[in-house]
Order: C-alpha cells, then structure tokens, then sequence
C-alpha cells in the first residue's frame, strides 16, 4: 500500500514537473521584430499609438498628457483633496494631487495623492523630476512614493468636496518586467502571489483608463496604468500594467492587475556612418468582459492582439479579486520557478 501511494506520488510530481515545462517553453507570442536602419526610424515603426507617443515622449523630454488629471477642475484644490484621502500625512509633502471624472457617478472623481517618503525626498523630487512629467512613482528607480487613491464627489456650485470611498493606501507586492507572451530575456521576472492582497506592481502610476469595465449588472470598475522603463547598453524596453479597482463596502479594492502593453528597442549591428541598427518588439494585450459570470461577476479575458495568446480570470469570492481561471497554470509556474527553469 505504502508502495503504491509513493508511486502514484512520483507520477504525479513528474506530471506537474513535464507541464511545467511545457508551460515555460510556450514562448512563440511576440511577432518578429520591426528593423530600423538607426536609431531615427524607430519611432516609425510603432503600430499602437499610445506606445508611439510614450516613445516620443522618453525621447525628447516632453510630456504632453495629463493621465492623472493634475489639471484639476474649477473650485478643487490640491489641498482639500490630499486633506480628504491622506488626513495623516503631512500635506507640504504632496508632489501630485490629481482628479479625473468617474464616467458612472454623478459628481464623483477618482481622485489620486502622491506624497514624498521625507522632506528629503521632497526636497530631491522638486530639484530633480521634470517639470512635465505628472507621474507617481512607486520603486521603479529611486523614489518610492506614498500614493492613495479615492473616490470624491463634488459639485462646483458652491459645495466642497466629500470623501464617498475610504482611500486605498497603494502597496506594491510583485514587480513586473514582462510576462509569458511579453517574453523578455534581459530581465528576470517574478510572478506575483495570487493569495498576497496588494498585487500592484512597482513602478510609474502613468493614467487613469475609464473604458466600460463593467464586472457585475451593478458595478463597473476603474482602471489605472502603471509603466515602468528599463534602459539597458544601446537600447531600452518599457512594460505596462493595467490595474482594475471597485468601490466595495465604501472602499477603494484593488481587483486585478495584469500587463497590458510593452515596446522594447534593441540595438543592432554598426553602420559604417557611425550609426546603429535597431530592432522594435512591440506587444499588446486587450481586456475582455466575458459574458459568463462566477458568483456573480463577469469573467475577464486578457487576449493578446498579434498572437493567440489569451488568459481567462474569474472571481475569487474569498479573496475578492480575480484570478486566473486555470489554476494549474499557477501551479506550473510555482514549480517551474522552484526548479529554476526558464519561465519568460
């Protein structure tokens, strides 16, 4: 009997361990790269825009977009708003105060605070950042910011603002490079813990996206993109997350965050005029509302645009967040990972 269950053991570790590394080595998802002849052409070889102008942007300095709405309505103030969502943080630390209207409530914004560790920290950002630049920033590079995020609501004529959600003080608990179809050699990526509660990822919180993430017959969700740039010796690559939250129980609950899109810029060989080659990787994901529901929230489909990628999420009612449908994928990933087998 003792025999027998070992066996069926061993079987069973050995067929986790060969799905493992079929898992791993599903790495044909990126379209071949796009040539440059020099570094000037890249920029034309982008085919999503938004990655188009973020590349622009990185290359001359110039900002243009106002993702977090630091342009801040008539009668909002920075500091009524850094007061509403952070009462016990020291408001001559804020370094972003920004506010966008919520599409599914009437007079409501989601609002976003950003405060520096220390005056230290302060006192670096103001001299240092550039001024252009309307970003949070949570360990991507030196800072790690202080963020929250809340719901408001406010109506111009002669009201002030009122807290409607608790603010979400924002954690981060895995960082993100790339993902399996985001396929990334240069960098290690760490997948995050599915059971760990503050799954946002390091790096730059970049926009609020308000497209109709409606998850249940009664609630839609909000959406916000993280991005983080890595440079590396004559190139670059930059990844994105979108992270989903609701209201729930009259506070801000992270649901969701999972990469979205990234651009990497590898250079090539020399040019006999000095100049170099360069090659354009560029990958795009889309999030779909299924019509099927679990417990009463729709499914989630992230589906890869120039490949047929695509990873259904379901709501976990325990945890109230989604989670990947197959959940032996996670633990073929857990296992590749144990074993140190490439899992990009």
């Amino acid at each position: 009997m003792k025999l027998r269950i070992l066996t069926l053991f061993f079987i069973s570790v050995f067929a986790t361990f060969f799905a493992a590394i079929a898992f791993a080595e599903n790495n044909d998802l990126i379209p071949p790269p796009k040539h440059a002849q020099n570094r000037s052409e890249v920029a034309g070889l982008f085919e999503n825009k938004y990655g188009f102008a973020h590349y622009l942007e990185l290359s001359t300095g110039i900002y243009k977009s106002d993702g977090l709405g630091t342009n801040l309505p008539k009668g909002l103030s920075t500091r009524d708003i850094a007061r509403l969502l952070a009462p016990n943080e020291d408001l001559n630390l804020a370094i972003l105060v920004g506010a966008k209207a919520f599409p599914y409530r009437l007079n409501s914004y989601i609002a976003i605070v950003c405060f520096a560790k220390d005056e230290y920290e302060y006192n670096k950002y103001r001299s240092e950042i550039k001024s252009s630049e309307k970003i949070c920033d949570k360990k991507s590079y030196e800072r790690d910011d202080v963020v929250y995020l809340g719901l408001i609501e406010y109506d111009s004529i002669g009201y002030k603002p009122k807290l409607i959600a608790n603010s979400l003080k924002v954690e981060t608990g895995w960082y993100f490079i790339s993902q399996r179809q985001f396929r990334n050699w240069n960098a290690k990526f760490r997948f995050p813990d599915p059971t760990n509660n503050a799954l946002l990822p390091n790096g730059k919180f970049k926009e609020f996206d308000f497209a109709p993430f409606q998850i249940s017959n009664t609630q839609s969700a909000f959406g916000l993109r993280v991005g983080m740039f890595q440079g590396y010796s004559g190139g670059g690559g930059y990844y994105e997350v979108l992270a989903l939250f609701i209201v729930n129980n009259g506070q801000i609950v992270n649901i969701l965050a999972e990469p979205i899109y990234f651009w990497q810029d590898q250079a090539g060989d020399w040019n006999k005029d000095g100049t170099r080659q360069h090659y354009l990787y560029e990958g795009e994901n889309i999030l779909v509302v299924l019509p099927s529901q679990t417990d009463g929230y729709y499914d989630l489909q992230i589906k890869a645009v120039d490949s047929d990628w695509q990873k259904t999420f379901s709501w976990d009612a325990s945890l109230k967040r989604y989670l990947p449908s197959d959940h032996t994928a996670i633990l073929n990933r857990v296992l590749a990972e144990t074993l140190n087998l490439r899992v990009d």
